[in-house]
């Protein structure tokens, strides 16, 4: 499934991966960059890109580019990656969620 850049940027935000300003603010960037805003059939490469910059992980680019909206964020954690083998296969990686990080609704 190909999912467009404004569906890509859509799940960012509804997984809370990203903010809104975040996305507003990694699209500007990327169009500056490129000298256009990416096309759909570059979704791929905007994803790269935002991996490399660091707003995202590489897991949660995978699951937003399949057409998923994770979520990311449970409680104080954010999910940034899954175990895919080994005994630990199909648990997550998470992170600590700093209060000024969290959203509205976790705080």
């Amino acid at each position: 499934m190909s999912i467009s850049v404004a569906e890509f940027w859509k799940l960012a935000v509804e997984s809370k991966a990203l903010s809104v300003e975040q996305s507003r603010k990694l699209a500007e960037a990327y169009a500056r960059a490129k000298g256009a805003a990416p096309a759909d059939h570059e979704v791929e490469k905007l994803a790269k890109a935002i991996v490399n910059g660091g707003a995202l992980s590489r897991y949660q680019a995978k699951v937003l580019l399949a057409g998923r909206a994770g979520p990311f964020v449970y409680g104080d954690y954010l999910v940034f990656d899954r175990l895919d083998s080994g005994r630990l296969a199909g648990l997550f990686r998470t992170l600590t969620l700093p209060d000024a990080q969290r959203p509205a609704e976790a705080a």
